[in-house]
C-alpha cells in the first residue's frame, strides 16, 4: 500500500488499534456531566503546576466529601494519577483498583463504568511495569487487571489487548491465547471491541502463525461487517492483499472494488465515503499488470484515479504506472506520453527527474511480457548497475522475488 497502512494499520506491528482515550484534560471533561466544582479545577491547575502535594490533597478532600457521586469518583481517579506521578506505585496502583471498586457504587453516573474500565487498565499497567521488573508476580497481577477491564467493561479492551497480546506473544503463548480471543469474540461478537478482535486474530494467524489461508478467512469476515467504516474497509484491503499473495487476484479485485464501492451520492465529483478508495483503485491497476499480466486493463484503471480523484496524492503515482504499463505493451512512445503528463501536471512530482531510469526499464519490461525468465533476470542486474538506487530499487526486488532470479543464477 502507498499511504493505507501507515494511516490505520492496526496490532503490536504498527498497526495500532483504535483507543477510546487520547489525553487526561480531555478524559476528565468527557466524563463531566456538568462543569468541575471550583476545588477540583484547583486540584487540576496544582496537578499542572506539579504541586503534587496540593494536588492530592484537594482530590482526597473532594473524594471524602464531594457533593456529587461523580465528582468523588474523578476525585479517586485523579488522586491515583498524581501518586503514579510522584512514583508511589504500590499505593497508586491500590488507588486505581479502589477508584474502579468505588465506581460500581457510583452506577447513576453515567460515565461511572468508563472510569473503572480506565483505573483497571491503569492499575494493570503499572502492576506489570512499574512494579513487575522486581517481583514477576507483579506482572501476573497486571495481567489480570487487564482480562478484569476487558471481561467486565468493554470501552477498556482495546488497550487492554495490546498489553495482552504483546505479553503472551513475548512468552510464547498465543495459542493458548487464541482461545480465549476467540471466546471473547463471541461474547462481545456485537460490541465495538468485536472488530479489534477479529483484526488481531487475522494479524496473528498472518503474522505469528504464518497461515494466510486462515488469516484471509478473519479478515474477510470483518469485512463484511456493517456498518462500514475505516477498520472494515483496511480489512478489505488486507483480504485483497492476502488473496493475491495466495494467488487469487481475481478474488483480490473483488475486494478492491468493495472499497469503491462507498462512493457518496453526492454533487462532488470524485467524492468517496471510504479514505482508501484511491489506493483501492491504485492496487487494482497494479495488480492487473503484475499478477494478470493485463498493461491495457491496468492503464485503464490508472486512468480512473487520476480522472474520478480529482484531489488524490497518488494521482501522479497512477501516471507514472501507466507509464510503466505503457512500456510492459511495448509502446515507448506511449510511455513518453505518460511520463510527459505526468511533468506537466505534477512538477514538484517525485517522478519528474525519472525518464532516464523509466526508459532503461523497457528490456526489463519486454522481458516479462514475453515470459523470458532468464532474461528478466539479467536485464534486472543490467538496470540495478545503472541506477542502484530510487524508486526502481524496491520494484526490482519484488521482481526478482517473483521470478526467482536467485535461484536461476545458482543454477547458472
Amino acid at each position: 500500500m502507498n499511504r493505507l497502512f501507515g494511516f490505520v494499520q492496526m496490532g503490536l506491528s504498527g498497526f495500532r488499534l483504535l483507543i477510546f482515550f487520547t489525553s487526561t484534560q480531555l478524559f476528565l471533561q468527557g466524563c463531566a456531566a456538568t462543569p468541575l466544582p471550583a476545588k477540583f479545577e484547583k486540584a487540576q491547575a496544582a496537578e499542572l503546576r506539579g504541586d503534587h502535594d496540593k494536588a492530592l490533597n484537594l482530590y482526597r478532600g473532594i473524594a471524602k466529601s464531594g457533593k456529587r457521586s461523580e465528582d468523588r469518583l474523578m476525585a479517586r481517579f485523579r488522586a491515583a494519577g498524581v501518586l503514579n506521578a510522584m512514583g508511589v506505585f504500590k499505593e497508586s496502583m491500590d488507588a486505581y483498583i479502589e477508584t474502579a471498586r468505588y465506581a460500581g457504587e457510583a452506577q447513576k453516573y453515567e460515565q461511572a463504568g468508563m472510569v473503572a474500565a480506565r483505573a483497571l487498565y491503569r492499575a494493570g499497567c503499572i502492576a506489570y511495569d512499574k512494579l513487575g521488573g522486581a517481583n514477576p508476580e507483579r506482572k501476573e497481577d497486571g495481567l489480570r487487571l487487564w482480562w478484569r477491564a476487558m471481561n467486565n467493561y468493554e470501552v477498556a479492551a482495546d488497550e487492554a489487548l495490546v498489553r495482552i497480546i504483546r505479553h503472551n506473544r513475548e512468552e510464547g503463548r498465543l495459542k493458548k491465547l487464541v482461545k480465549k480471543l476467540w471466546a471473547l469474540f463471541r461474547r462481545f461478537k456485537s460490541a465495538d471491541i468485536a472488530d479489534n478482535l477479529l483484526w488481531t486474530l487475522g494479524e496473528i494467524y498472518e503474522k505469528d502463525f504464518k497461515a494466510p489461508d486462515h488469516a484471509v478467512e478473519i479478515f474477510e469476515k470483518l469485512s463484511k461487517k456493517k456498518p462500514h467504516g475505516p477498520l472494515t474497509h483496511n480489512a478489505s484491503f488486507r483480504t485483497a492483499e492476502l488473496y493475491r499473495r495466495l494467488g487469487k487476484p481475481l478474488k483480490a479485485l473483488i475486494f478492491y472494488a468493495k472499497i469503491l464501492e462507498t462512493k457518496k451520492d453526492t454533487w462532488i465529483v470524485g467524492t468517496f465515503t471510504s479514505e482508501f478508495a484511491d489506493d483501492a483503485q491504485l492496487e487494482m491497476g497494479i495488480l492487473r499488470l503484475d499478477d494478470m499480466n493485463d498493461p491495457a486493463k491496468a492503464i485503464e484503471e490508472f486512468r480512473r484515479l487520476v480522472k474520478n480523484f480529482k484531489t488524490s496524492i497518488l494521482r501522479d503515482d497512477a501516471l507514472w504506472w501507466i507509464a510503466i504499463a505503457e512500456l510492459r505493451r511495448g509502446d515507448m512512445k506511449g510511455a513518453k506520453r505518460a511520463h510527459a503528463e505526468l511533468v506537466r501536471r505534477f512538477p514538484k512530482s517525485r517522478f519528474v527527474d525519472r525518464s532516464p531510469q523509466l526508459l532503461n526499464w523497457a528490456p526489463v519490461a519486454q522481458a516479462i511480457k514475453r515470459g523470458d525468465n532468464e532474461k528478466l533476470c539479467d536485464e534486472l542486474g543490467v538496470h540495478a548497475e545503472k541506477y542502484p538506487f530510487g524508486w526502481f530499487r524496491k520494484r526490482r526486488e519484488a521482481l526478482s522475488k517473483k521470478f526467482e532470479c536467485g535461484r536461476l543464477a545458482k543454477k547458472n
